[in-house]
């Protein structure tokens, strides 16, 4: 990637009670230039991570999308228009769909800045999601370098197969992983009673993270508990979902299992804390389990 396409200064903060993601990116392309890639729908949709089946240029105006999910099925989104400002600024709320409940509604801005004879795009995101913000940042990364391509001269193409990170790919991944260690997305939340880790795992299915905790459907406990908490006794089995796991302090350890943006998402916490744990032991403890099911082959690689 050169220079001048690299994505400067992500962070992800909170704003107005949900969190915001903000990337810039510079185009060697004029504003005027890259204006029409942001809001004419042909365009749009060769580096959107849809297709942008109408986009009316106008405050109030109505988006309509098509995703295609990776077994070949259909989804539509809608969206409105909050502002749009020719050829400076393009904002619009993309509707939660109804299979898709945690993302909620998502706010997308993207403003166009002269920078000498090119443009600087800067980009925001709100949305609920916390844990999601690595695989959006990513997946936006991979957006942007297709939109560099369109702006060349180049074909574009299908975001799957643009994106590194959804085929697996090791760029996407490592990239992936940078933000997630970036926006502190590996760090537990610690209170007085409870410490929890809620991890996305891209790529990876929440049946090969079952498969890596339950081998054989024989929870292990040590993948579930921390060296030096103690010798666990499983509790509570639910397949494919969840463990808990009573440890000798009377506390009670949990793994939930469940899906997020592009792969598995753990939910693990223990309390009523008793002084035995601490927050850096099981950040370390969940990624050194992520590392092995990272480490597992991908299924999309698999011969069928």
């Amino acid at each position: 990637m050169r220079e001048s396409e690299a994505t400067m200064n992500p962070d992800l903060t909170e704003h107005n009670g949900r969190h915001r993601l903000r990337m810039h990116r510079r185009f060697d392309q004029s504003q005027q230039d890259v204006w029409p890639a942001l809001v004419e729908p042909e365009l749009l949709s060769r580096w959107y991570p849809a297709t942008v089946d109408e986009l009316q240029p106008t405050v109030g105006g109505a988006i309509r999308f098509s995703y295609s999910t990776a077994g070949g099925e259909q989804m539509r989104g809608t969206g409105q228009v909050t502002e749009y400002q020719e050829p400076e600024v393009l904002a619009f709320v993309e509707l939660a769909m109804e299979d898709m409940p945690r993302e909620g509604d998502t706010l997308l801005r993207f403003e166009l800045r002269t920078d000498g004879p090119g443009c600087i795009l800067l980009f925001s995101q709100e949305f609920d999601d916390r844990p999601a913000a690595a695989a959006y940042a990513a997946g936006w990364d991979a957006c942007f370098d297709a939109l560099g391509g369109v702006l060349s001269g180049a074909s574009g193409g299908d975001y799957g197969a643009r994106n590194g990170a959804a085929s697996g790919a090791t760029p996407g991944l490592a990239r992936y992983e940078m933000y997630v260690h970036l926006f502190g997305l590996d760090q537990p939340a610690v209170s007085a009673t409870e410490v929890a880790v809620e991890r996305q795992l891209m790529m990876r299915s929440p049946e090969q993270v079952w498969r890596l905790l339950a081998p054989g459907g024989m929870p292990a406990l040590e993948k579930l508990v921390p060296a030096g908490l103690g010798a666990g006794r499983v509790v509570e089995v639910v397949e494919r979902e969840r463990i808990t796991v009573a440890l000798p302090d009377r506390s009670r350890v949990q793994w939930e299992l469940t899906t997020g943006p592009g792969g598995a998402r753990l939910l693990v916490s223990q309390g009523p804390l008793h002084g035995t744990s601490t927050g850096t032991q099981w950040r370390d403890h969940v990624e050194s389990v992520a590392e092995e099911i990272y480490a597992l082959p991908d299924p999309a690689e698999q011969p069928s």
